[in-house]
């Protein structure tokens, strides 16, 4: 019997395995099991099942479907599929048998045999001599490929070997730049380098500079010290001479006193000779004999010259000159003589 094909799965069966539909299409019994479970409509045509259950398709092959095999190995020719052609034999061998009851399909069969033999077989030979051929070429053709793409990857390297100079063009041109930078920038350290020695150097220098100058602002401070306790001394003794000094000229004022006291008692003791003696030759001894007094006496007990400095004058008031009127040496001595007493004085000549 004949198989049929099932547009769902696509399987062959026999006829008797199909059930047809309502709208006329036809489907294997497990196919529309599945289909009734869980859609109920036809794959092909999408209408509705209906009218109950599936009904079974009952057919008579007939001879036709012999011609319709062998009219379809007449279309063949050598462009037909090797699996075509295998199916077809499958096919009318399958058909042969079944139809060997039928004089005039076996013998249309059999021509159609025949002439598949005398036409597509030397056809397939001749295909399967010329595959070697084929081979042969395609195995030429792959080499050629192979060859063009070595081409083209040798285009594509020299390209990549031209970029790759360029680029080496340019790593020289930046190398010799960076040379040059690396030259300037170590002429620079150097300079630098030099500039830092100079400048420790002069650091050194001035340490040492200012060490020298703090030793010798160290020794002025020390000198400023010792001159400040030479004039601490000094002053102690000025004021010890001043001191001195006014003693003296207490002493000097108190004998002075008493001098003009002597004076003026000589001076009535004179007088009263004169008047007591009136001879001639009295008054010429007397005139030889006494001194002549062409001066004024000493100052009287009291008197204050006028070069004498006051006790009451501020210290201010002083005027601009030496801060001290009497020169003293380093030692807190007098440089020159001092003269103590009157600025004057007038030597009275003794009586004889």
């Amino acid at each position: 019997m004949s198989e049929f094909n099932c547009h769902i799965c696509l399987s062959n069966y026999l006829l008797d395995k199909f059930r047809v539909l309502t709208c006329g299409h036809c489907f294997c019994t497990s196919c529309l099991a599945n289909i009734q479970r869980t859609n109920a409509v036809c794959p092909d045509c999408r209408a509705p099942i209906s009218g109950g259950a599936p009904k079974q398709i009952r057919l008579e092959p007939a001879a036709p479907l012999a011609r319709v095999v062998a009219e379809g190995i007449g279309r063949m020719d050598a462009d037909a599929k090797l699996v075509s052609v295998r199916t077809a034999q499958r096919k009318l061998r399958q058909v042969a048998k079944e139809m060997q009851e039928r004089e005039e399909a076996t013998a249309e069969l059999l021509a159609a045999l025949a002439d598949f033999s005398d036409r597509i077989v030397p056809l397939f030979m001749k295909a399967r001599s010329q595959a070697t051929e084929i081979g042969a070429l395609k195995k030429q053709l792959e080499g050629m490929d192979e060859l063009r793409a070595q081409a083209e990857r040798t285009m594509t390297l020299s390209g990549e070997v031209s970029i790759l100079r360029e680029e080496q063009r340019t790593l020289r041109e930046e190398t010799r730049d960076a040379k040059a930078r690396c030259e300037s920038e170590r002429v620079r350290a150097a300079t630098i380098e030099t500039q830092v020695r100079r400048a420790e150097t002069a650091e050194k220098e001035g340490q040492t500079e200012i060490r020298r100058l703090k030793g010798l602002l160290e020794r002025a401070a020390e000198d400023r010290n010792v001159q400040r306790n030479k004039m601490k001394a000094a002053i102690k003794e000025r004021d010890a001479l001043r001191q001195q000094l006014e003693q003296l000229r207490s002493e000097m004022q108190g004998a002075s006193s008493m001098y003009s006291d002597d004076l003026q008692i000589e001076n009535e003791m004179s007088l009263d000779q004169e008047n007591s003696e009136p001879s001639s030759s009295h008054d010429a001894w007397g005139s030889e004999s006494s001194p002549s007094l062409a001066f004024e006496g000493l100052p009287r007990p009291g008197f204050q010259s006028d070069w004498e400095l006051g006790r009451g004058i501020k210290r201010k008031e002083r005027p601009g000159g030496a801060l001290f009127p009497i020169a003293l040496n380093s030692r807190g001595r007098t440089m020159t003589t001092v003269q103590l007493g009157p600025k004057h004085s007038r030597r009275v000549k003794a009586r004889v």
